[in-house]
C-alpha cells in the first residue's frame, strides 16, 4: 500500500487512517513472541483434543461417528 493510498483512505473515513496505520506497522519482538506462544498453545490444545478423539474412537464410543465427522471438518 502506497502513501497516496493511505491518504486517500484516511480521507474517506477517519477510522480507516488508524486501521491502516496499525496494518502497516511493523510488529515488535514482544508482539511476535506473544503471537508465537498463542499459536503453540493452540496447537497443543488441538493435539490433545485429537488424541482424546482417537482414544474415544478406538474404544468404540457411542459418539464415534460424530467424532470422526467433526475431526474431518477440522482437517
Amino acid at each position: 500500500m502506497t502513501a497516496a493510498t493511505v491518504v486517500m483512505l484516511s480521507a474517506l473515513h477517519p477510522l480507516t487512517c488508524e486501521a491502516t496505520r496499525s496494518f502497516l506497522k511493523t510488529p515488535t519482538l514482544g508482539e511476535v513472541t506473544h503471537f508465537k506462544h498463542r499459536v503453540e498453545a493452540g496447537s497443543e490444545c488441538y493435539n490433545q483434543c485429537d488424541e482424546l478423539a482417537k482414544k474415544l474412537i478406538v474404544n468404540q464410543s457411542p459418539y464415534a461417528s460424530e467424532i470422526e465427522r467433526k475431526r474431518e471438518k477440522l482437517r
